[in-house]
């Protein structure tokens, strides 16, 4: 589906086939008046009770407006939201043609240099901290990729939408020109406006509706339902022509309804399942954090450990004593029961003294 359709291209055909349904109103006045057939004697002329030429105007007085809703919203307003997630898909290693963050490396080297510390805060902080982030982060691009699928939808029914305009318009225009033309009956079983069909119906809306765990799984089969290309070609038909002006633009009318109808309804699943979403989201990013989530590691009890308790089973080392606190002349261990291969220097806290020590 192209976004290349402008406010202009449907307003100016808009216009054109106002025009043209005035201009052909008129004749049909006028033929039925008796103008066109005694033009050369006016004294035979019969007027009868039709519209005057500010009737016609107001009845059609409609038309340029009712296509000028079809404008908004702008399919391209919806590229900064699209690009700024493709930034977050990005930084979470989950767009093909970019690199991931370089900072989520220091995942693993924060488990490294884990390794010097040992105990029950240590596991903690290994298991329940750093050892879930790399899932965590993935499904945070994860989810980033399903929220720029549902932005991209949404772009792409309104893109859609404008190329429904164009087309009713288009067609309007031959449809009034068919009018009284001796092929008009075959002509009026051709004027018909292809509606655009969705995108969202079978698996593709059933993935987005399902809980989070499922969306989040299925990441690549809802980035990859429709937004490789353009909607179905084949869609809802309405017919155009007409034996006269009214019947013509009754009909552009309904086909105009026909198309807001299937936006709106398209708008509603997709509204629908970014709900859906948000209450599968929420729980999982704000409460307590007692254990992990899908979008949310656990916090570990370092956070709240006390400076005994950091220190405890802590090997200290320098640049010069490699990355196992084990070599060098400065290596050392503070605690009272160091490992068996442990060869630095082992330092054990004095005993606090009490008030009466």
């Amino acid at each position: 589906m192209t976004d290349n359709i402008t406010d202009e291209a449907i307003i100016d055909k808009a216009q054109e086939l106002h025009d043209k349904a005035y201009d052909k109103a008129v004749y049909e006045r006028d033929e039925a008046n008796g103008v066109h057939a005694n033009q050369n004697n006016p004294e035979v002329l019969i007027f009868n009770d039709g519209p005057t030429d500010d009737e016609i105007r107001e009845k059609l007085s409609w038309v340029v407006d009712r296509f000028r809703e079809t404008l908004k919203p702008f399919p391209r307003d919806f590229d900064p939201l699209i690009d700024k997630i493709k930034a977050i898909e990005a930084a979470f290693g989950q767009e093909e043609d970019s690199f991931g963050d370089p900072d989520l490396g220091m995942i693993e080297t924060s488990a490294n240099y884990m390794a010097q510390w040992e105990g029950a805060l240590s596991t903690n902080f290994n298991e329940k901290f750093l050892g879930p982030m790399p899932i965590i982060a993935a499904n945070h691009g994860k989810l980033a990729s399903y929220l720029r699928d549902h932005a991209e939808k949404m772009k792409s029914i309104y893109e859609s939408g404008r190329q429904d305009a164009l087309n009713i318009a288009e067609k309007g225009v031959e449809a009034i020109d068919a009018i009284n033309d001796s092929n008009g009956k075959d002509l009026m079983i051709a004027l018909a406006v292809l509606i655009a069909a969705g995108t969202l119906a079978g698996p593709a809306l059933g993935v987005a509706s399902a809980p989070l765990a499922v969306q989040l799984a299925n990441a690549a089969v809802i980035a990859g339902s429709v937004l490789g290309g353009p909607f179905v070609e084949k869609g809802e038909e309405v017919p155009l022509g007409g034996d006269t002006v009214e019947e013509v633009m009754n009909n552009v009318r309904d086909a105009l309804d026909a198309s807001a109808k299937r936006i709106f309804e398209e708008e509603g699943y997709l509204l629908d399942a970014l709900k859906k979403s948000e209450e599968e989201v929420f729980p999982q990013t704000s409460g307590n954090t007692d254990d992990h989530t899908a979008l949310l590691p656990q916090q570990p009890k370092v956070f709240t450990a006390t400076g005994e308790e950091l220190t405890a089973g802590l090997v200290q080392f320098g640049s010069e004593d490699g990355t196992d606190g084990g070599g060098g002349d400065r290596g050392s261990y503070v605690g009272d029961d160091p490992p068996d291969n442990f060869e630095g220097s082992v330092f054990v806290p004095p005993e606090k003294k009490t008030a009466t020590g």
